[in-house]
Protein backbone atom coordinates (compact mmCIF):
# COMPACT_ATOMS: atom_id res chain seq x y z
CA UNK A 1 0.00 0.00 0.00
CA UNK A 2 1.35 3.01 -0.97
CA UNK A 3 0.80 6.17 1.26
CA UNK A 4 0.16 10.09 -0.18
CA UNK A 5 -0.63 13.44 0.68
CA UNK A 6 -2.49 14.71 3.75
CA UNK A 7 -6.53 14.26 4.17
CA UNK A 8 -7.93 17.55 4.05
CA UNK A 9 -11.60 18.07 5.84
CA UNK A 10 -12.86 19.20 2.60
CA UNK A 11 -12.02 15.35 1.32
CA UNK A 12 -14.27 13.79 3.84
CA UNK A 13 -17.17 16.54 2.93
CA UNK A 14 -18.41 14.06 -0.03
CA UNK A 15 -18.13 10.68 1.86
CA UNK A 16 -21.46 9.29 2.83
CA UNK A 17 -19.72 7.82 6.22
CA UNK A 18 -18.46 11.76 7.06
CA UNK A 19 -20.48 13.71 5.18
CA UNK A 20 -23.13 15.05 7.72
CA UNK A 21 -20.37 16.08 10.53
CA UNK A 22 -19.40 18.92 11.45
CA UNK A 23 -16.55 20.91 10.03
CA UNK A 24 -14.37 20.65 13.57
CA UNK A 25 -15.70 17.23 13.32
CA UNK A 26 -14.54 16.41 9.44
CA UNK A 27 -10.84 18.21 10.86
CA UNK A 28 -10.43 15.83 13.72
CA UNK A 29 -11.07 12.50 11.51
CA UNK A 30 -8.48 14.22 9.06
CA UNK A 31 -5.84 14.87 11.57
CA UNK A 32 -5.86 10.85 12.06
CA UNK A 33 -6.17 9.72 8.46
CA UNK A 34 -3.68 8.25 6.25
CA UNK A 35 -4.81 8.10 2.64
CA UNK A 36 -3.54 4.55 0.69
CA UNK A 37 -3.54 3.75 -2.98
CA UNK A 38 -4.35 0.01 -3.05
CA UNK A 39 -4.63 -2.28 -5.95
CA UNK A 40 -6.47 -5.23 -7.38
CA UNK A 41 -6.51 -8.50 -5.09
CA UNK A 42 -4.41 -6.20 -2.10
CA UNK A 43 -5.76 -7.82 1.20
CA UNK A 44 -6.36 -4.81 3.15
CA UNK A 45 -6.50 -7.34 6.38
CA UNK A 46 -7.66 -10.71 7.10
CA UNK A 47 -10.31 -12.58 9.76
CA UNK A 48 -8.23 -13.34 13.02
CA UNK A 49 -5.90 -9.81 12.08
CA UNK A 50 -5.62 -7.82 15.18
CA UNK A 51 -8.08 -4.85 14.50
CA UNK A 52 -5.85 -2.32 14.55
CA UNK A 53 -7.67 0.55 11.94
CA UNK A 54 -10.51 0.73 10.21
CA UNK A 55 -10.85 2.15 6.67
CA UNK A 56 -13.01 4.84 4.61
CA UNK A 57 -13.40 4.01 0.66
CA UNK A 58 -12.40 7.25 -1.62
CA UNK A 59 -12.50 5.49 -4.62
CA UNK A 60 -12.25 1.86 -5.08
CA UNK A 61 -14.46 -1.25 -4.31
CA UNK A 62 -13.30 -3.89 -1.37
CA UNK A 63 -14.91 -7.34 -1.15
CA UNK A 64 -15.18 -8.80 2.38
CA UNK A 65 -14.68 -12.00 2.57
CA UNK A 66 -15.12 -15.16 5.55
CA UNK A 67 -12.86 -17.81 5.10
CA UNK A 68 -13.47 -21.38 6.36
CA UNK A 69 -11.37 -25.11 5.79
CA UNK A 70 -12.93 -27.30 3.51
CA UNK A 71 -14.90 -24.50 1.84
CA UNK A 72 -12.40 -21.88 1.10
CA UNK A 73 -13.93 -18.08 0.73
CA UNK A 74 -17.12 -16.62 0.38
CA UNK A 75 -17.55 -13.16 -0.35
CA UNK A 76 -20.46 -11.94 2.11
CA UNK A 77 -20.34 -8.00 0.70
CA UNK A 78 -18.65 -5.33 -0.79
CA UNK A 79 -18.00 -1.67 0.30
CA UNK A 80 -17.54 1.20 -2.00
CA UNK A 81 -16.49 4.54 -2.05
CA UNK A 82 -17.71 6.65 1.07
CA UNK A 83 -18.53 3.89 3.27
CA UNK A 84 -16.90 2.04 6.25
CA UNK A 85 -14.78 -0.70 6.74
CA UNK A 86 -13.70 -2.54 9.61
CA UNK A 87 -16.09 -1.69 12.70
CA UNK A 88 -13.78 -4.35 15.01
CA UNK A 89 -11.20 -1.36 15.97
CA UNK A 90 -14.31 -0.03 17.79
CA UNK A 91 -14.03 -2.29 20.41
CA UNK A 92 -10.27 -2.55 21.84
CA UNK A 93 -8.48 -5.72 21.94
CA UNK A 94 -10.55 -7.06 19.05
CA UNK A 95 -9.54 -9.19 15.38
CA UNK A 96 -11.05 -8.89 12.46
CA UNK A 97 -13.99 -10.74 11.74
CA UNK A 98 -14.16 -11.04 7.98
CA UNK A 99 -11.19 -10.32 5.37
CA UNK A 100 -10.96 -7.23 3.00
CA UNK A 101 -10.10 -7.77 -0.38
CA UNK A 102 -9.46 -4.97 -3.02
CA UNK A 103 -11.47 -5.62 -5.85
CA UNK A 104 -11.72 -2.46 -8.04
CA UNK A 105 -7.98 -0.73 -7.37
CA UNK A 106 -8.61 3.03 -5.56
CA UNK A 107 -7.65 4.87 -2.89
CA UNK A 108 -8.63 4.15 1.43
CA UNK A 109 -8.01 6.66 3.92
CA UNK A 110 -6.56 4.51 6.92
CA UNK A 111 -7.88 4.99 10.92
CA UNK A 112 -5.87 4.37 13.26
CA UNK A 113 -7.61 2.47 15.92
CA UNK A 114 -6.09 3.65 19.13
CA UNK A 115 -6.25 7.33 17.93
CA UNK A 116 -9.52 7.11 17.00
CA UNK A 117 -10.86 5.57 20.11
CA UNK A 118 -9.11 8.55 21.91
CA UNK A 119 -10.24 11.62 19.64
CA UNK A 120 -13.62 9.81 20.73
CA UNK A 121 -13.47 9.68 24.47
CA UNK A 122 -11.91 13.20 24.41
CA UNK A 123 -15.08 15.01 22.37
CA UNK A 124 -17.73 13.12 23.03
CA UNK A 125 -20.24 15.32 20.57
CA UNK A 126 -17.82 14.03 17.85
CA UNK A 127 -17.35 10.20 19.68
CA UNK A 128 -21.59 10.14 19.59
CA UNK A 129 -21.38 11.08 16.19
CA UNK A 130 -19.25 8.73 15.10
CA UNK A 131 -20.50 5.76 16.73
CA UNK A 132 -23.99 6.87 15.26
CA UNK A 133 -21.82 6.14 11.73
CA UNK A 134 -20.95 2.89 12.81
CA UNK A 135 -23.77 1.52 14.40
CA UNK A 136 -25.52 2.40 10.95
CA UNK A 137 -22.89 0.37 8.75
CA UNK A 138 -23.42 -2.70 11.42
CA UNK A 139 -27.21 -2.45 10.92
CA UNK A 140 -26.60 -2.27 7.27
CA UNK A 141 -24.72 -5.22 7.80
CA UNK A 142 -26.63 -6.70 9.40
CA UNK A 143 -29.52 -6.80 6.76
CA UNK A 144 -27.71 -7.75 3.78
CA UNK A 145 -26.84 -10.55 5.66
CA UNK A 146 -30.84 -11.34 6.86
CA UNK A 147 -31.37 -10.85 3.01
CA UNK A 148 -28.57 -13.57 2.16
CA UNK A 149 -30.18 -16.07 4.59
CA UNK A 150 -33.49 -15.54 3.18
CA UNK A 151 -31.95 -16.29 -0.79
CA UNK A 152 -29.90 -19.49 0.83
CA UNK A 153 -32.40 -20.86 2.42
CA UNK A 154 -35.37 -19.59 0.10
CA UNK A 155 -39.15 -18.36 1.25
CA UNK A 156 -39.58 -21.39 3.35
CA UNK A 157 -37.23 -19.97 6.13
CA UNK A 158 -39.37 -16.76 5.91
CA UNK A 159 -42.03 -18.59 7.84
CA UNK A 160 -41.71 -18.54 11.53
CA UNK A 161 -42.38 -22.34 12.77
CA UNK A 162 -42.33 -21.09 16.32
CA UNK A 163 -42.68 -19.16 18.90
CA UNK A 164 -40.51 -18.79 22.59
CA UNK A 165 -42.39 -19.06 25.51
CA UNK A 166 -41.09 -17.13 28.58
CA UNK A 167 -42.85 -18.61 31.06
CA UNK A 168 -41.81 -22.34 30.67
CA UNK A 169 -38.49 -21.28 29.11
CA UNK A 170 -39.51 -23.94 26.24
CA UNK A 171 -39.46 -23.50 22.09
CA UNK A 172 -42.89 -25.27 20.83
CA UNK A 173 -43.94 -26.14 17.39
CA UNK A 174 -47.36 -24.32 17.01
Amino acid sequence: MDTYGKVCPEDLAHLDFSAELTGNERAILASLITPLNVVENQTLFRCGDPADACYLVQHGLLALEICAAGIGCRRIGTVGPGELIGWSPFLPGSCFSATARVLNAGRVFRIPAEPLRQACDQNPEFGYHILRRVVRVLAARINATRMQMLDLFGPESAHVHGTWEPTGDTYEDR
